[in-house]
């Protein structure tokens, strides 16, 4: 498979995950499904938790490393060098949570990084990346279940008063 057959599959799934989240998002944060049993006492907040902020951070790392092809005191290979630095790590993880598309794109877009030697190839395949990651963390958004946090709501004032108070009682 080459760069360029790579870059065709991310943009093609990027398109698609915007109309509707794949199925392992489904699994994983709709269906509350954890292939991999990762979580503890077979619940899957954790996974939630650390799985979509590892989604986040896909996003947010590969948008730095298109940010930084602007610089031209940044060549190519350092450009590719950071990807595989940075990227892999949060991305496995998140397949052993059991989001395992990108993951797939990640290890696709590793292997063909040595066919890259033009800054805007690079580009465009960084950029799909971008795309298909940051469409991937609007999901885990959508699917969050917001209705945890009622268990974590704010202090006000008048609470924090009458817990000082109680802590000094005998």
């Amino acid at each position: 498979m080459t760069w360029r057959d790579v870059l065709t599959n991310i943009q093609t799934a990027a398109a698609d995950i915007q109309k509707a989240p794949p199925d392992d998002m489904l699994r994983l944060f709709h269906h509350q499904i954890v292939p991999s049993g990762a979580g503890n006492n077979a619940q899957c907040f954790t996974t939630w938790y650390f799985g979509g902020a590892d989604i986040r951070y896909l996003g947010a790392y590969t948008y730095q490393i298109v940010k930084l092809a602007g610089d031209s005191s940044f060549t190519v290979d350092q450009l590719k060098t950071m990807f595989k630095e940075f990227v892999p790590q949060p991305s496995e993880f998140v397949a052993y949570c059991g989001v395992r598309t990108q993951w797939d794109f990640v290890q696709d877009i590793v292997r063909v990084l040595p066919e890259i030697d033009d800054r805007d190839d690079l580009l465009s395949l960084l950029n799909a990346f971008l795309s298909y990651a940051a469409s991937l963390n609007g999901w885990v958004y959508h699917y969050m279940k917001w209705e945890i946090s009622g268990l974590y709501q704010h202090k006000m004032p008048e609470d924090i008063e009458d817990m000082s108070r109680l802590s000094k009682a005998s």
